[in-house]
């Protein structure tokens, strides 16, 4: 109920549908259409849809599919949300039929989306969103399956009133229009209305169609496959191919119909027989190897010469079983099958993608099996079609399996039996063979035990005297030395055994040396009188002599173990304690834990001081680079400096040399000129002295010349006054250019010190981790101090 003021209709409203309006109306359909999923469970899905119903939620949907002024995109999510909630369920699917347009002729919504369904004009996800719709309102309706088919039949077009169309004829107009599109979807709609039903696809059959030209009506499936044999577009040969398909699967009648239409057959032939590369036409030709399959496995052997049994022979001789069964397989191999059997809803966005409906996708998953045992053995067809009654070779060959297959399981029988008495035996062997091992066993302890006395005997009987035990060799320093080879360390080994059998056995002799008395008992009480040698060794009795014996064996024995001694422990010595490669791993099994704790803290910190030195070697080379390319760059300011300074200096004595002599040149200009004017005016009393004739025109001449040395004077003294002026302005431009050498004199300074910060702080690092500072790198600061 909280989604019924968002879904009102909008018609009323001033402002319209807005951006943010048409958002949310898609946002809360795709809510309800969460709810009501297809994919969901039955039950959630099923409760989901009546309680949409009884809020009104499917009421409003319906006003707004009916509704003015409705965007394109809003009205194609609204239609497949009435489409998933009318689904399955037959409540909503009556009332969503009982919905009339208020206009003249008033008209079921059906009709109304059948309409735009078939008009080329209309979007194309529209389209494709009243297909859905159709097919969730015929899903599991028969009265609404039963209604379409009734508008078609011939009875029931002469009731319909003059001016106004049924869904039905719709539905037959888009079959055979000129748009691919509408063949495609009028054909899946079709497939819909009679899928569910055999009644119903043998009431299809009496649908009769007017053709041109005054001839005999024909029926809607001879229409069709006409329509296949001749039609070259492929989207709609794939509509109508998968309308057959539905159309003959369970449905006998319809297989003899399709048959006895003259070159059904030997088009399928054909089209199965061509070799084409495209995806799409691979499933065309796909479909009509399923259409032919189809046909084989639902005939009725009604058709003369188009039994079960001759059009698999036909197919056998002009295909081949394989080839045949090679392009069924192409059919799912297609992107396109895939994607429609994953939904119901028809997810295409262009025509291209018009391959297969989902409802086909389900058809073929159910009978490709089928197919293919038909075509693979022929003799299950008439058992498959319901023909139960078989001859008599066919019996006689069944009674011949029985018998083979109870042979074969008597045969089974007794090898069964047969290899339970061989296990029975191999038990058996196998316990005698442990038994037998086993004394075996004992036997070779036994003579290991005999062989043992033996060469006690042999030893005994040999009076060697001890060898001389070489002193020692003092042991040289320990140092890692090679490791032992493999030959040394088995050689030990052994050596090591050979020692540890020996003192065995001279614990066991001296055991069996303390068990004996020390001297014979006296005889009667008195003790027996001293003997001589020779008499002492013919009244000994044997079991002194066995002593006897038994203690030169014992020195034999000490002789030969303080040999392999010594031996060992020359091979001790040669061999290093630890070697860097190998360690014994029992050294630290008697070790207390307060010595292995002690070893892990000594280990610690040896590893602690080799990272630190490890960091400290780091950052000395990290610092040597930096303090290199510091000295670098002190260098390249200092050559930078010093050529300034003589680039000023030589600027100052230019200026200087070039400014005396101009003003000397000046100062001697200057007095030639006054000597010149002074010339002049000594000139002019003498003049005063001649004669009037001549004074008139020595005082001409003469006032002549003195105009001409005062303009000269005059041009001089400019002449000067400009050579002053631009020797002042050079003198001005000389300041200039010396004031910026040094301003950049100065900034060159500012930078040295920086440097020498760094350095400084970089030495001042370098101390403090311990780096010695060379006293070169002090003294090459002094320098730099003394220059700067």
């Amino acid at each position: 109920s909280r989604l019924l003021p968002a879904l009102g209709n909008p018609e009323n409203e001033d402002y319209g549908w807005d951006a943010q309006k048409v958002s949310n109306m898609l946002h809360i359909l795709q809510l309800i259409r969460t709810l009501v999923a297809p994919t969901n469970p039955q039950q959630i899905t099923s409760s989901c849809q009546h309680a949409c119903k009884q809020s009104g939620v499917l009421e409003e949907l319906e006003e707004v599919l009916l509704a003015s002024g409705i965007p394109a995109d809003v009205l194609t999510e609204a239609i497949n949300t009435i489409a998933d909630l009318i689904r399955g369920n037959n409540d909503n699917q009556d009332q969503f039929s009982s919905v009339v347009a208020p206009m003249e002729p008033v008209r079921p919504v059906l009709v109304l989306l059948l309409i735009s369904m078939v008009n080329d004009k209309q979007p194309f996800l529209l389209r494709c969103a009243v297909l859905y719709c159709v097919q969730s309102f015929l899903y599991k309706n028969n009265v609404g399956q039963k209604s379409i088919v009734d508008s078609l039949l011939p009875q029931q077009t002469e009731q319909v009133p003059e001016g106004e169309v049924s869904s039905g004829q719709l539905l037959c107009g888009g079959l055979f229009s000129s748009d691919p599109i509408s063949n495609w979807l009028s054909s899946v709609a079709v497939a819909q209305v009679i899928s569910e039903s055999p009644e119903m696809k043998e009431e299809m059959l009496r649908v009769q169609l007017a053709t041109q030209g005054g001839n005999a009506p024909m029926s809607l499936l001879v229409q069709s496959i006409t329509v296949i044999q001749h039609n070259a577009a492929l989207t709609t040969r794939l509509g109508l191919l998968q309308l057959m398909c539905v159309w003959v699967a369970n449905c006998p009648p319809a297989v003899s119909c399709l048959l006895q239409v003259e070159g059904s057959v030997n088009f399928l032939m054909a089209q199965i027989c061509s070799n084409e590369h495209d995806d799409t036409e691979k499933v065309a030709n796909g479909l009509c190897a399923f259409l032919l399959g189809l046909c084989i496995l639902y005939n009725n052997n009604t058709v003369s010469g188009l039994g079960q049994e001759d059009l698999v022979t036909l197919v056998e001789k002009r295909v081949g079983a394989d080839t045949f069964l090679d392009k069924i397989a192409d059919i799912p191999k297609h992107e396109g099958f895939n994607k429609a059997l994953k939904s119901p809803q028809l997810r295409s966005t262009s025509i291209n993608e018009l391959i297969v409906d989902n409802l086909f996708c389900t058809l073929f998953r159910s009978l490709d099996n089928e197919i293919t045992t038909v075509i693979v053995n022929r003799k299950t067809a008439a058992i498959m079609n319901g023909n139960q009654q078989l001859d008599a070779s066919t019996q006689n060959a069944i009674e011949n399996y029985k018998t083979f297959i109870r042979e074969q399981d008597c045969k089974i029988k007794d090898y069964i039996e047969a290899n339970q008495q061989y296990d029975a035996e191999y038990r058996n062997l196998q316990a005698r063979y442990d038994e037998l091992n086993n004394n075996l066993q004992l036997l070779r302890d036994q003579n290991a035990i005999l062989q043992a006395q033996a060469m006690n005997a042999a030893t005994s009987t040999a009076n060697l005297a001890p060898p001389e035990i070489a002193p020692t060799p003092p042991r040289p320093p320990m140092q890692y030395l090679e490791p032992p080879s493999a030959n040394q360390t088995q050689e030990l080994e052994s050596l090591k055994k050979q020692v540890e059998q020996q003192e065995e056995y001279i614990q066991e002799l001296e055991a069996r040396l303390n068990e004996e008395p020390a001297s014979p008992p006296p005889q009667n009480g008195f003790p027996q009188p001293e003997l001589k040698d020779s008499q002492a060794q013919t009244v000994t009795d044997p079991k002194a002599l066995t002593n006897e014996m038994l203690r030169n064996q014992l020195d034999v024995l000490r002789a030969l173990i303080m040999k392999k001694d010594s031996e060992l422990l020359k091979i001790k010595n040669e061999m290093p304690l630890h070697t860097p490669q190998e360690r014994d791993r029992f050294e630290d099994m008697f070790k207390t834990t307060l010595e292995i704790e002690a070893e892990k803290r000594k280990k610690a910190e040896s590893l602690e001081i080799e990272l630190k030195e490890q960091e400290i070697e780091r950052l000395k080379a990290m610092h040597e680079v930096e303090l290199d390319e510091l000295r670098k760059d002190r260098n390249k300011v200092e050559a930078q400096l010093f050529k300034v300074q003589h680039e000023l200096d030589d600027a100052k004595q230019y200026g200087t040399q070039k400014s005396k002599e101009a003003i000397a040149a000046l100062e001697s200009k200057l007095l030639t000129v006054k000597t010149e004017l002074d010339e002049v005016k000594s000139q002019e009393p003498t003049a005063s002295t001649a004669g009037k004739s001549a004074a008139a025109g020595i005082s001409a001449a003469a006032g002549i010349s003195a105009a001409a040395a005062q303009e000269a004077v005059n041009a001089a003294t400019s002449q000067l006054q400009a050579q002053v002026t631009s020797l002042k302005s050079d003198l001005e431009t000389s300041k200039v250019a010396l004031e910026d050498l040094r301003s950049e004199q100065e900034d060159l300074l500012v930078m040295l010190s920086d440097q020498e910060e760094k350095m400084a702080e970089y030495k001042a690092k370098l101390r403090e981790v311990q780096i010695p500072v060379s006293d070169d790198e002090d003294n090459d600061v002094d320098n730099e101090d003394d220059l700067t």
